[in-house]
């Protein structure tokens, strides 16, 4: 890769000296106001911080949702696969990427254009495998709570499990067409690095051509991000709007009532999941776009804060399952504070009995207490609103079993403007 190259709009200036760098990159500072002393080198600190919590967060869900108690639930399959594919980024794209921060280490992990290429599709297939994960579950829990019949016939844990798998199949797919313009830039004089932020990357983008440079825009932007989050957008609406209608048949005190709840709070956590992942990606995905097109500059560190909100979406998944759902608290308390028999521990270990077929006579049956048709289970105690794991349904093959948790859940700017943002996408 020597010689001069056209520009890439994609975010690296192919084919210039560093002189031409060094003057454009003034005429950079001078309108966009370069990043601030001290702000220069947040992003390892960030990524640093965002790995550690994310492991530990995602090996905490993975150790929750292969519990025995949630064996039977096909939502714990696809929140088992968000946490495999956060700890993917986290483990794999993320170190790499922090070490394009230091060229002490270019000679050795960023020598040759494989290893660019290589890396930009791993970090591609995770951003794609989350969009998708994201798609299968909004169908999925329209399946459970709408048609709860031919949810039941259908999807079982084995057609689940095949589901993950073209998932993981779809984002190897879809992301090799984002990575096959990326080469080094170890050892190339000409592409001396000067740009607003002081913070080289290892890798360049390579201009192949302006056709290819509007198709990425709009197959990352468009086909990878809007198109699947309005399709799963759309999904969300129709649950919601089945419960709105139906809102009688949820509050009924039988066993379909407290199943249909059940499915219900679930989408209600994955619905929330997929709100913190659209509110993590969507400045990206836009800027992506917009920046293609438009001639208005943006500031480095607006553009560095939306090329890394993406890896805090690794970190954020377990905090939601924390806060809103009742029975991953319980199973953590069950788990790793064996010893600490909470009330809602004991509810939950009750009701696990209850689930595996234990009969214990005038126990067992729901009774309705008081004029607001709250039901209880004389044996576990635990509200409606509360269900304990392992509740009413746990025999359905294929089914949530009233599990009542939840949860779910690109990148160039122009490179007339060098910000170290680019190369990334």
């Amino acid at each position: 890769m020597s010689g001069t190259e056209p520009t890439s709009s994609w975010g690296w200036e192919v084919g210039i000296t560093g002189a031409a760098v060094s003057d454009a990159t003034a005429r950079d500072d001078d309108s966009a106001g370069g990043l601030p002393e001290g702000q220069q080198h947040w992003e390892v600190p960030f990524l640093t911080t965002v790995s550690v919590f994310g492991v530990l967060g995602n090996l905490v869900v993975l150790v929750v949702y292969s519990s025995k108690a949630f064996r039977r639930s096909n939502s714990a399959l696809y929140i088992l696969n968000l946490a495999a594919g956060d700890l993917f980024l986290l483990l794999l794209v993320v170190p790499l990427h922090v070490t394009e921060y230091y060229p002490a280490t270019w000679p050795l992990l960023w020598r040759h254009d494989a290893q660019c290429v290589l890396h930009r599709y791993a970090r591609f297939v995770g951003f794609n495998l989350t969009t998708f994960t994201a798609l299968a579950i909004s169908v999925d829990r329209y399946l459970a709570v709408c048609h709860p019949l031919v949810y039941r016939a259908r999807c079982t844990r084995a057609r689940t499990r095949l589901c993950i798998l073209l998932v993981w199949g779809l984002a190897a797919a879809t992301a090799a067409p984002c990575a096959i313009n990326f080469g080094v830039k170890y050892e190339v004089g000409e592409y001396t690095v000067n740009f607003v932020g002081k913070t080289p990357f290892a890798c360049r983008t390579i201009f192949i051509g302006s056709f290819y440079q509007n198709f990425k825009v709009i197959y990352v932007s468009v086909v990878l991000f809007w198109v699947p989050v309005l399709a799963t957008a759309i999904t969300y609406t129709a649950v919601v709007g089945y419960v709105w209608r139906n809102n009688k048949k949820f509050r009924q005190c039988t066993s379909a009532g407290r199943h249909l709840r059940s499915h219900w709070k679930a989408a209600r956590t994955l619905l929330l999941v997929f709100g913190v992942y659209v509110a993590t990606y969507v400045f990206l995905a836009t800027y992506t776009l917009v920046r293609q097109y438009a001639t208005a500059d943006v500031s480095p560190l607006v553009k560095n804060v939306g090329l890394l909100l993406p890896y805090a979406n690794c970190c954020l998944n377990p905090v939601v399952y924390s806060l809103v759902n009742v029975s991953f608290r319980r199973s953590c308390m069950q788990i790793f504070c064996p010893g600490n028999r909470t009330k809602g521990g004991a509810g939950g270990s009750s009701s696990n009995n209850a689930g595996k077929g234990e009969s214990v006579s005038g126990q067992q049956a729901s009774a309705s207490v008081g004029q607001g048709g709250i039901e209880r289970d004389s044996q576990a105690g635990v509200a409606d609103d509360e269900e304990p794991v392992g509740s009413s349904d746990v025999n359905d093959v294929g089914q949530d079993h009233a599990y009542g948790f939840d949860n779910q859940a690109y990148d160039e700017g122009k490179v007339d403007h060098y910000h170290g943002f680019d190369s990334v996408m």
